[in-house]
């Protein structure tokens, strides 16, 4: 399938095929089939073109993927939710129905395993997931094992009293919402934590290729709408991560 969007990124920039190609260091015979969808670029292809054009390479992946309403609660993602002890998970997003169900899955393995989890989000996010996980929990459950934030009401005093609770922790950041010293706090949180589980949503699109990259060399595992592997240029710091 041809990949309008490709082609539309490059003339928005007033780039050629020509330009793109050397920038990203393959020739303009295999770009141009990979704008006409002939080919797929491999995962270090697909990085530098995005370095070019400043886009999330995931794109090349993940946009041909039609969007299900009806994921069932079992597959990959569902098992690595269920099985991972520890570390930071980054979350690539594009689609607004499969965030949803992903937070949801994330609840409830969460949920599962007897530990408390804390969802980061918007407001419209967590009346969504409140109202599904209704149907699903009782109400004493609920307030007992998940606890939610808006980025306003995350205050200082509320990412203390994550801090100190004694409870196992699983934590979803929809980091794109919240402040960079936010997120440091996070970092800090997740450094002191003994098998502590988060994830790090951002909306892929609003993200340039570098920052991408950047992300995905400070977080062990790696997400997309559709797929989790490890991340494949991990690169562990003991500092805090900027997230500017």
């Amino acid at each position: 399938m041809k990949r309008d969007w490709l082609i539309e990124k490059r003339r928005s920039l007033g780039f050629t095929q020509e330009y793109v190609a050397k920038h990203a260091y393959i020739d303009r015979a295999y770009y141009s089939q990979l704008e006409n969808g002939k080919r797929n670029p491999s995962p270090a292809v697909a990085f530098n073109i995005s370095n070019v054009l400043e886009l999330d390479p995931y794109l090349f992946f993940t946009y041909h993927r039609n969007v299900s309403s009806d994921a069932p609660y079992d597959g990959e993602i569902a098992d690595a939710f269920s099985h991972i002890q520890e570390g930071q998970i980054l979350y690539l997003h594009h689609h607004e129905e499969q965030y949803l169900q992903h937070a949801m899955t994330f609840v409830r393995t969460s949920l599962d395993r007897g530990d408390w989890c804390v969802m980061v989000m918007s407001h419209k996010t967590i009346e969504a997931i409140r109202v599904r996980l209704a149907t699903m929990y009782n109400h004493d459950v609920l307030n007992a094992y998940v606890s939610f934030y808006t980025p306003d009401t995350l205050t200082a005093e509320a990412i203390d009293a994550i801090e100190v609770t004694s409870a196992q922790k699983r934590l979803w950041l929809a980091a794109d919402t919240i402040t960079t010293t936010q997120l440091e706090r996070f970092q800090a949180i997740q450094h002191q934590s003994n098998g502590m589980v988060s994830v790090r949503a951002y909306y892929a699109l609003d993200l340039t290729g570098n920052k991408t990259i950047v992300l995905i060399r400070r977080n062990p595992y790696l997400m997309t709408d559709y797929e989790f592997v490890h991340s494949p240029l991990y690169h562990f710091s003991e500092s805090f991560i900027s997230y500017e």
